[in-house]
């Protein structure tokens, strides 16, 4: 097992990853890792079209929380790559509280979080997605706030809040809403009301952890 804590992360791997767990034999394949803080890809429009923020494969118990992604020219947040909804070594992640926001800059098919195969015990909770983007110049699929793609299901969905993008709040290909779990909510295609719950969603979303040091 590893952790990865507190880091700041300035640039995207040339192949287009800022952090990439890779495919591994189960027994080998990364676990109980977390990954927290702030990514910013300055670079990634010029080294690599196709970057993403994070893109984490064939790991378990990885929990994702609390980070800043913006400002990219594809997906900020992928997990999982399994065409199908076969079992594989990802399973139980935590995706939670993260800022996105001004992704999708360049490129088409994608979204603030995108999802692959079968993830039993993922959660995808409280996370603030806003401003996914769509270049006029951009062919292919719609860009969307949660993007659950071929195999996607056993997803607790909770607490988040989309809005403001170009193709669609949630995007299912070949998957569906009655495979996950939904839970509190709030999609829409312009900014909503700011309830007390929207506004909460808001204030905890992003690097800023002191309001969450005692969960």
């Amino acid at each position: 097992m590893f952790w990865i804590l507190s880091f700041e992360f300035w640039i995207s791997w040339y192949f287009g990853f800022g952090i990439l767990t890779p495919r591994l034999a189960p027994f080998l394949a990364p676990s109980a890792k977390a990954i927290s803080y702030q990514l910013t890809p300055r670079l990634a429009p010029f080294l690599a079209p196709s970057a993403k923020a994070i893109s984490y494969q064939f790991s378990a118990d990885t929990r994702l929380s609390g980070n800043q992604i913006h400002d990219l020219p594809y997906t900020g947040i992928s997990i999982g790559y399994r065409w199908d909804s076969s079992a594989t070594s990802q399973r139980r992640c935590l995706v939670e509280y993260n800022h996105i926001h001004n992704v999708m800059q360049e490129l088409a098919d994608g979204a603030g979080i995108y999802t692959l195969g079968y993830q039993p015990g993922t959660i995808l909770r409280g996370n603030y997605i806003h401003d996914v983007l769509r270049s006029s110049s951009a062919v292919g699929s719609p860009n969307n706030g949660l993007y659950f793609d071929e195999g996607s299901k056993g997803f607790l969905v909770e607490d988040n809040l989309v809005y403001a993008v170009s193709g669609e709040p949630v995007f299912f290909n070949k998957s569906n809403r009655d495979l996950h779990q939904w839970n509190h909510n709030y999609f829409s295609k312009e900014k909503p009301p700011e309830t007390k719950e929207v506004q909460e969603i808001i204030r905890r979303a992003g690097p800023d952890t002191s309001h969450r040091q005692s969960e």
